[in-house]
């Protein structure tokens, strides 16, 4: 669910912004927006159905370059106020 999420809201950010300072003034405002939409419709469902490849890779690299640990002391809330 995490890389899911965050490609969504990733891919959201990025295909509003590429198109629109690529395209913006080129392409009529309907075209536009199906473009914006067609793209980030395609690149998300390509990250939802990737994503058990994606896991397998890391994964694999992780075993190979044998570096999986955690970081349980480290407190990592950006609104901490010490």
């Amino acid at each position: 669910m995490r890389t899911i999420g965050s490609t969504i809201l990733g891919e959201g950010i990025d295909t509003v912004l590429f198109v629109t300072i690529a395209f913006a003034g080129i392409l009529p405002q309907s075209l536009l927006f199906s473009v914006i939409l067609s793209n980030y419709l395609f690149k998300s469902g390509f990250e939802i159905v990737i994503t058990p490849v994606t896991y397998k890779m890391v994964k694999y690299l992780k075993k190979k370059e044998n570096e999986d640990y955690y970081d349980y002391e480290t407190n990592f809330n950006p609104f901490r106020l010490k």
